[in-house]
Order: C-alpha cells, then sequence, then structure tokens
C-alpha cells in the first residue's frame, strides 16, 4: 500500500512488473519518489508480488487474455501506464498482437489515462532486403510490436513509443556464450562487423521513469533507448577482461544460424540480419546523445561486473 506521504502521488500501472523490463520499471518509479505504482500481474500471491508490496506498491491481477472490460479495472484512475508483453513465452505473434491491441483498448478506455508508454520495435517489413519470410512475418517479435503502434495511432492513444535493444540479460540465458572443449567461450552470432545497440533492462526502467517524469509530449513520439553501440569483437574483449575466460566472437551468416535448430533460431537469425543489414537505421532511432540528455546509461563492463555471478554458468 502507498505511503501516506506517496498517497497524493500520480499512479502508474505496470505490466510485467515482476518481469526484466517491468520490473525495473517498478524500481526505478519507486526509487523516483515522484509516483506511485500499480504492478500488474498475473501472480499476485507469489514471493515476487510480496516483495512488490513490500516496496510500497499496489499488487493487481491481470491478464492480457482477459476481455477489455475485465482488464480496464487495472488501468483505471491511473495518470499512465508502462505496456510489455512477452513474445516469447508463446512465440506466437497474432496472439501478441492481440494482447498488445487489448492493452491499447482497455488503456484508452481507462478513467484518469493520460501518458501510456509502450515497449516496441520496428517493423522489419518496411525494409528492403532479402530476409525471408517466416509466415507474413520476417521477425514476429519485432514485426507485431510495430502491428501495434498502428493500431495505438489509430485509436489516438495518448502514448510514447519506447524502441527497446538488445538485452544485455540475453547473455546469461539464451544466447549466452557457448563454452568449447577448450575452457573458452564463443559468442556466435551473425551480426558481421557492425555495432550493436544493447541495454542493459535497469536502463529501461530509469528512461521510464524519466519520460513519465517529462510527460507526454506529441502523442506517438518515438524515444530509442540503449546503453551502448559495441562490436561484438569489443563486447566478447570486456567479457575476457571483467571474467579472467577467453571470450570470442564468432561470426556466422544468417542462414547458417537459422539452421542452428533451437526453437527461434529462424528467428533470431532474420533478427541479426536486419540489425546487421539495417545497422545505421537501427542506430540512428537509439540516438546515444538523446539517451544521455535523459539519463546516465550503465557501461558494459559496469554490467558484466554487476552480474559476474550469473554468467558463464553451464
Amino acid at each position: 500500500m502507498a505511503s501516506e506521504s506517496s498517497a497524493g502521488l500520480p499512479l502508474i500501472a505496470v505490466c510485467g512488473a515482476t518481469g526484466a523490463q517491468g520490473g525495473n520499471v517498478v524500481r526505478a518509479l519507486i526509487a523516483s519518489k515522484k509516483f506511485r505504482v500499480r504492478a500488474l500481474t498475473r501472480k499476485v500471491d507469489g514471493d515476487k508480488a510480496k516483495s512488490l508490496r513490500e516496496m510500497g506498491c499496489e499488487v493487481m491481477k491481470i491478464d492480457f487474455d482477459q476481455s477489455i472490460e475485465e482488464m480496464k479495472p487495472s488501468f483505471d484512475g491511473c495518470h499512465g501506464a508502462f505496456l510489455v508483453t512477452n513474445f516469447w513465452e508463446h512465440m506466437n505473434a497474432e496472439k501478441e498482437y492481440a494482447q498488445g491491441e487489448a492493452l491499447a483498448k482497455a488503456t484508452k478506455e481507462a478513467v484518469g489515462m493520460k501518458h501510456v508508454i509502450w515497449s516496441t520495435l520496428e517493423d522489419t517489413r518496411h525494409y528492403k532486403d532479402d530476409i525471408p519470410l517466416l509466415g507474413k512475418y520476417k521477425v514476429p517479435h519485432m514485426d507485431e510490436k510495430a502491428r501495434v503502434n498502428e493500431f495505438m495511432k489509430k485509436i489516438n492513444l495518448p502514448v510514447t513509443f519506447l524502441l527497446t535493444s538488445f538485452y544485455w540479460d540475453n547473455l546469461i540465458s539464451l544466447l549466452k556464450p557457448v563454452k568449447q572443449e577448450d575452457g573458452s567461450y564463443s559468442m556466435v552470432y551473425p551480426l558481421g562487423n557492425v555495432p550493436l545497440p544493447g541495454v542493459a533492462t535497469v536502463d529501461i526502467g530509469t528512461a521510464v521513469a524519466a519520460l513519465f517524469e517529462k510527460g507526454l509530449g506529441e502523442p506517438g513520439e518515438i524515444f530509442g533507448v540503449a546503453s551502448e553501440h559495441l562490436l561484438l569483437s569489443e563486447m566478447a574483449n570486456i567479457l575476457s577482461e571483467v571474467s579472467g575466460k577467453q571470450v570470442k566472437y564468432v561470426c556466422v551468416e544468417p542462414e547458417a544460424y537459422r539452421k542452428m535448430g533451437f526453437p527461434g533460431a529462424d528467428e533470431l537469425g532474420n533478427m541479426f540480419q536486419f540489425f546487421r543489414d539495417h545497422n545505421e537505421e537501427l542506430r540512428a532511432a537509439r540516438n546515444m546523445d538523446k539517451v544521455r540528455a535523459l539519463i546516465k546509461p550503465t557501461s558494459f563492463k559496469d554490467w558484466c561486473k554487476d552480474n559476474i555471478g550469473l554468467l558463464f554458468k553451464d
């Protein structure tokens, strides 16, 4: 529950409050001492929900597959809302689009809603290249989020579009360096030799809190958040320096990556090919001067130091 001192502060609803993005948004909003937080999650009885309450959050249950009428109370009375969906939970682009559209409708109808921030990405289908289609998408987890952007514009939602970047957290989960027989580690990606805009998820939280504090500018405004733009060889060198392990970047072609066979390999191969083939546009949309004008971003070296206990776990 909110303390008496915070009772008059604007209330922000945060989707995915126990996840990587939403959790950091919650912490940043609380740390700012300028907002109250309504943490939205499917699981309101677990340890994570308990921790949210201990931080001073109001915790409410939400299911993105509910009807608009069922979701709307989660946003009623809020000044703002941070919206994020998780494609990788089900890997179904149409389902994620439906969830994003439902969230847009629920926040549009919510009483008092002034500012929505939607975590999104580019629509890769609008770019000319030879990336193969996966059904009707090139990179489903990117393209369908961008479809939601268009729906939000259509209904005149008071929204800021937050373009995110490659999660550095991927290096401790799905895309972690692979241990070799000689004890070294390889970062195997089809990116060529171009910089990759990457982000510490804590910086997503800090940026969202700062954008809420700044207030809604022009509806539909885009803000691209990144922590650093680095070559993968530079990232490998920093990982080696911080950990004392030998880490190398191994470049493969997108076609070879798509054939690696793990769940999502074809989609990630397409994603990295998009990052490679449209690198200038990708980086321009995540301008570091604009980021630094809003927040103090985390360096990759500092992120590695903070997460050294989670890196290289077999």
